[in-house]
């Protein structure tokens, strides 16, 4: 099954990384197929594994991005108002995906952070764009991001963007013996 390998790596890198004391976060982009949906995951998800740092510096960002995600807008109530959201499409993005970037390295400042995105290829387009600034982001502060993807299977243009400047790893089929060595 080609998934398999994808989805082993990505579990063993997470287990890997909380060995050493990282969190983790891990999505399965097929899961959030909506628009902005893995970025919605991650806003989620940041609250769960991180629940203490993401909370205290979600106070200000929420101004923003509680107008993004009405999951977030809870956490306003004790938060300055933030800017009005531009009813310009692509304003309001970038500023909900900047917005989002900043708070997530505010969290890494104060605990490393493994963010794992299984199913790359399936990302939305806001999200994947999310994606590439947190990589361009991550050498700057205690981040590592990992994407898995189909072979062969594109994705949005800002995953084949990321894949371009990416380390790669092409995991090989396993042979007959090796299976059989796995399952005992």
């Amino acid at each position: 099954v080609p998934a398999m390998g994808r989805t082993r790596l990505a579990s063993e890198l997470s287990i890997g990384a909380r060995i050493a004391g990282m969190t983790t976060l891990r999505i399965d982009a097929l899961a959030h197929p909506e628009p902005s949906g893995t970025l919605r995951a991650l806003a989620r998800g940041l609250l769960e594994v991180a629940p203490q740092e993401a909370g205290a510096t979600l106070k200000r960002y929420v101004g923003v991005l509680g107008q993004a995600f009405d999951e977030l807008a809870q956490h306003a109530a004790t938060a300055a108002p933030g800017p009005r959201l531009p009813k310009q499409p692509l304003e309001r993005k970038a500023l909900v995906q900047r917005t989002f970037v900043d708070w997530l390295l505010e969290v890494c400042a104060s605990r490393p952070l493994l963010l794992v995105v299984d199913d790359a290829q399936a990302v939305d387009v806001d999200s994947a764009g999310v994606l590439v600034l947190i990589a361009h982001a991550a050498p700057r502060v205690r981040l590592y991001l990992a994407v898995t993807q189909v072979r062969d299977e594109a994705g949005p243009a800002p995953i084949q963007q990321l894949a371009r400047v990416s380390a790669r790893v092409r995991l090989q089929g396993l042979e007959r013996e090796d299976i059989e060595l796995l399952i005992r």
